[in-house]
């Protein structure tokens, strides 16, 4: 379907459900940036109906699975056109005529069909893999590693400092910097260290998205894994047992060469039996998407996380949710779950 994406095209946009795992596929193949929208408002939270990054002013080509008389993709390109976003094409796997037999048509849309990649003997049934950063991904750890670097420093200056004396941008820049900046040259006592992080890491908690989406992945024979720069300690004092037990790999610093370098997602997805065109990466930082391009995954921005949105768009992530609680419905629709309850809506 990518070559059919027009040339101008600026942003891709999935309509939920079915169109939101093509989406991702297609910004993959195309290098665009992705979105989705919702059939009807959140009826929570922010409301939105369309999530993902600003689409006001840009090119767009909505994207979806089925398509019957048309009446949908019209409905969502007005939506789109109502918030700045001009829309004249649209994508679909397949078309199915109406009643009458007449395929999908209308003056204020052009629908282009492509054709599904499947298996000989039908559909490819590829396992799946969803893999994760760990701090600001899965874990709220944003503070912990502020109060740690603080602990730090107030011990080995021998005086007081405070989260609120730490550099600008602290909390993502590599630590011997930040100590650096406040004074601490030479190499960092790693028990010292360690000491602190642990008391830190007491106040962490996991986003509440967390148990439930990798319990659905889990249900639906998709594998789930972390690959962070933290060392197994300390992936261990940040999870409780209860989520550890729902990941099938864990992939630490030890492991392999840390990120952006992409053997640690390799790795993982190694352990898991997943082709890279079949995994999907979740993370927060510019070297998280570096990784997934690297190695040929999905990536997926965590806009919540410590980078935030705009910076994880610009790193080129395929999609970016700008908040935690997508996670639990957009992840699962990337991987295909609960498609099947929603054909019957077409229309």
């Amino acid at each position: 379907m990518a070559d059919l994406v027009p040339d101008d095209a600026q942003v891709l946009v999935g309509i939920e459900l079915g169109g939101v795992p093509l989406v991702v596929a297609l910004s993959a193949a195309t290098g665009l940036p992705a979105a989705f929208v919702r059939r009807k408002p959140k009826g929570y939270g922010s409301r939105h109906q369309v999530e993902g990054l600003p689409i006001d002013g840009r090119r767009i080509v909505l994207v979806d699975d089925v398509v019957r008389s048309g009446g949908q993709l019209l409905h969502m390109a007005r939506i789109l056109r109502m918030v700045g976003g001009p829309v004249t094409h649209a994508l679909c796997v397949l078309e199915r005529p109406d009643a009458a037999g007449r395929a999908p048509c209308h003056p204020e849309l052009a629908v282009h069909r492509g054709r599904p990649a499947v298996t000989p003997g039908g559909r490819c049934r590829v396992k799946r893999a969803v893999l994760f950063d760990l701090d600001g991904v899965l874990v709220d750890s944003r503070d912990a590693q502020l109060a740690t670097l603080a602990g730090y420093a107030t011990v080995a200056l021998g005086k007081r400092v405070t989260v609120a004396d730490l550099p600008p941008a602290a909390a993502t820049t590599p630590r011997e910097y930040v100590l650096s900046d406040l004074g601490l040259d030479g190499s960092i006592n790693e028990e010292g260290w360690a000491a602190a992080s642990a008391t830190a890491t007491l106040t962490a908690e996991v986003f509440p998205y967390v148990a439930e989406t990798l319990a659905a992945l889990r249900e639906a024979g998709v594998g789930t894994g972390v690959v962070t720069l933290r060392s197994r300690e300390r992936v261990n004092w940040l999870l409780p047992q209860d989520i550890l037990d729902q990941l099938d790999t864990v992939v630490c610093y030890e492991d392999a060469q840390p990120k952006p370098a992409p053997d640690g997602v390799l790795l993982a997805l190694d352990r898991l039996d997943v082709p890279p065109r079949a995994g999907i990466f979740v993370g927060d930082t510019e070297t998280d998407i570096h990784a997934a391009h690297a190695a040929g995954v999905t990536a997926v921005g965590a806009g919540w996380g410590f980078a935030g949105p705009e910076a994880l768009t610009r790193a080129g992530a395929h999609l970016v949710m700008p908040r935690a609680d997508h996670a639990a419905f957009v992840l699962p629709l990337l991987v295909g779950i609960g498609r099947q309850e929603d054909n019957s809506k077409r229309s």
